[in-house]
């Protein structure tokens, strides 16, 4: 006992002495790398780091300890000492943990606990049952950082299939040229067969495009002329010419590489409680441990000092969290904000944005209504002159009318836009006013008593309506119809059925638009002609009544409202994943899995409390087996480890979701 102490101890200081001869060649080789190379992302790292992970290499080696452990038990003494000393080398790095934690939080935590364990169990011989915790120590932390690993690689394998090299289109010639070479507003071309490389603008042709990629979407979708293509999306069928808008770290499918690697970062609040818990429970556990050394003996102690749950508590809530984030993008659904997506069970309030949002993306121009002064032509090429430059859905209904009847248009220089009211521009010395009936009596625009009577007519037939005035005189009026998304009846019906328990549209459209969708959708409570600044204010007014507010809308422009909310959920594609605040984005356009986002956050709650009940019930187990002292260290180890492989099962089978349709 006294020889494996010694080796013990020796093999512990000729292991920290190469430790430290180790950590300071690597700070001096890092120190010229720095000064060679420019710094890398995560993802670059990742497919750049061929060496074995730290937790890899440490379960081998606690494995090879174990198996030297019992051969010299069983048929050669000798190897007794070498599975010591192999003992203190898979030992080192808990221990150095738990001290480095002390010297710098100044605080006993969970570390220390599994450190002075270690330190004790190691001296008093307990070197099998031990090495057996060490392996699944180190095993947890390999799942954990495999998992997360996974998790990037997805999105970096999107990069694998970009081409080195595209066709740009010169003067109606094309032109092999290499990918990096390109730049905003080049217009290059692509068939069918090959990867999109750049963010764009289809300018010509059309074709059936697999963008499952970013959406999770498998159904082609069927893009023309003026529709977007995003990077690493795939050609099916037909060719067209695109003109460039992102290429490289600025398309879409590297701005959500980005957030991802936020997002798989977070840690759950189950697990954030479980810690402190553990944490602050760690005094406690050291003193029992104290206290029963004289009393019960090392055992006891040991035991004792091993039985808090903070580390399995982690893993287990880690990889619950990455799971579903996994499951929630396979359906389209992505998650900026991991805490978003556990919060979803507390939501009792849904708003739902109406124009572009209950609402199809597009809605559509109707009947045009002129004054005798002017035609139609002329009123629709005031109305595109105002709203050219912006992209709200009733800006691009105009543009789609003006290119319907092939239309020019004519882009301003300087439109004044005021956010929620309309447009005003100069051209060809007039002043040209477009927007709501609101907005030309905030501009003490002369409207004739027949336009008066149409605008109520529309409105009181539901449809909302963009006037035009010329010179402050409304010469026309715009009768803008809108349809409701197919799926959003039984998408609301689910909501319901899942607890919600008000439903809400807010929007800036007249009392008639508004009331007409709600009415359609079975909604009694409905916001209207609502500016942007003050949508926010309703959800503070909600949110103060105790309500959690889930906002869904346009995560760009309903910015401020989606701050304020407790969630946010925006329909917005691919492109604005940097810019948009909202903390979930449906990346497929549709709510079709908006309900299924809600059964995810379900399920993985109610994973986070089985993962808790795993890691606490063997600790209160243990504990109690050792003050009836019918338990030893072999078996309290066993015992642990049963319920933390139990939990790695439950993470690893598929969830009753998976079996579901992707839409």
């Amino acid at each position: 006992m006294l020889i494996q102490l010694g080796v013990l101890i020796g093999s512990y200081a000729c292991l920290k002495i190469i430790e430290q001869f180790q950590d300071k060649r690597q700070k001096k080789n890092r120190k010229l790398k720095s000064n060679q190379e420019p710094k890398k992302s995560y993802i670059a790292l990742l497919s750049s780091d061929k060496k074995e992970s730290k937790n890899e290499h440490y379960t081998k080696a606690s494995l090879l300890t174990i198996g030297v452990i019992i051969f010299g038990h069983l048929f050669y003494p000798p190897l007794k000492f070498v599975g010591t000393a192999l003992y203190a080398y898979i030992s080192l790095p808990l221990v150095a943990s738990g001290v480095k934690t002390l010297l710098e939080k100044k605080k006993i935590g969970n570390e220390a606990l599994i450190s002075v364990a270690t330190i004790v169990g190691g001296v008093s011989g307990y070197f099998f049952a031990l090495s057996i915790a060490c392996f699944f120590y180190y095993l947890g932390g390999l799942l954990l950082k495999k998992t997360r690993d996974n998790s990037v690689k997805k999105i970096q394998n999107l990069f694998k299939n970009e081409p080195r090299f595209v066709w740009l289109v010169k003067q109606n010639v094309e032109i092999e040229v290499p990918l990096e070479q390109i730049v905003n507003n080049d217009i290059i071309a692509a068939e069918a067969g090959k990867v999109v490389p750049i963010d764009g603008i289809i300018v010509s042709g059309s074709a059936m495009i697999d963008q499952s990629v970013l959406t999770g979407e498998f159904q082609p979708a069927e893009k023309q002329v003026g529709d977007k293509v995003f990077a690493s999306t795939f050609i099916n069928t037909g060719r067209i010419h695109i003109k460039v808008q992102q290429t490289g770290q600025n398309t879409a499918i590297s701005q959500i590489e980005e957030v991802l690697n936020r997002s798989i970062e977070f840690k759950p609040e189950i697990q954030t409680k479980g810690e402190e818990w553990a944490n602050k429970s760690a005094f406690a556990f050291l003193v029992a441990g104290g206290l029963a050394l004289p009393i019960l003996g090392t055992s006891a102690a040991v035991i004792i000092l091993r039985s808090s749950f903070g580390y399995s508590l982690g893993i287990l809530a880690s990889l619950e969290m990455l799971k579903h984030l996994r499951e929630a993008r396979t359906r389209g659904i992505f998650v900026k904000d991991g805490k978003a997506l556990e919060g979803l069970h507390e939501i009792d309030t849904v708003i739902f944005d109406k124009t572009g949002t209950l609402t199809e993306n597009r809605p559509v121009v109707g009947r045009i209504f002129t004054s005798c002064e002017y035609d139609e032509q002329e009123i629709l090429t005031y109305a595109v002159i105002a709203e050219n430059t912006h992209t709200h859905p009733i800006a691009k209904a105009i543009l789609d009318k003006a290119q319907e009847l092939n239309h020019s248009t004519i882009v301003p220089k300087n439109a004044k836009y005021h956010i929620g009211y309309g447009v005003e521009v100069k051209y060809d010395d007039k002043l040209i006013q477009v927007g709501s009936l609101r907005f030309m009596k905030m501009k003490n625009v002369t409207i004739s008593k027949h336009f008066h009577q149409t605008a109520n007519t529309l409105q009181h037939e539901g449809n909302s309506l963009v006037m035009v005035a010329v010179n402050g005189k409304a010469v026309g009026i715009l009768e803008i119809n809108e349809s409701i998304r197919s799926e959003i009846k039984d998408v609301i019906s689910g909501l319901y059925q899942r607890g919600i328990k008000q439903i809400s549209i807010i929007s800036g459209d007249h009392q008639g638009a508004t009331g007409k969708i709600a009415k359609e959708l079975g909604i009694d409570n409905f916001y209207y002609d609502v500016l942007p600044k003050d949508k926010s204010a309703i959800v503070k007014k909600l949110q103060d009544k105790g309500k959690k507010v889930l906002f869904i809308g346009d995560g760009v422009n309903d910015s401020l409202a989606m701050v304020r909310s407790d969630i946010s959920i925006s329909l917005n594609d691919a492109s604005t994943v940097a810019i948009d605040v909202a903390q979930i984005i449906l990346l497929d356009g549709n709510f079709k899995q908006l309900n299924n986002l809600f059964d995810i956050s379900k399920k993985m709650r109610s994973g986070f409390r089985q993962s808790l009940f795993l890691t606490m019930t063997p600790s209160g187990i243990v504990i109690s087996g050792v003050l009836l002292g019918n338990i030893g260290i072999s078996g309290a180890v066993i015992l642990e480890n049963m319920f933390f492989l139990t939990g790695l099962a439950k993470v690893a089978l598929p969830s009753k979701l998976d079996s579901l349709p992707k839409n």
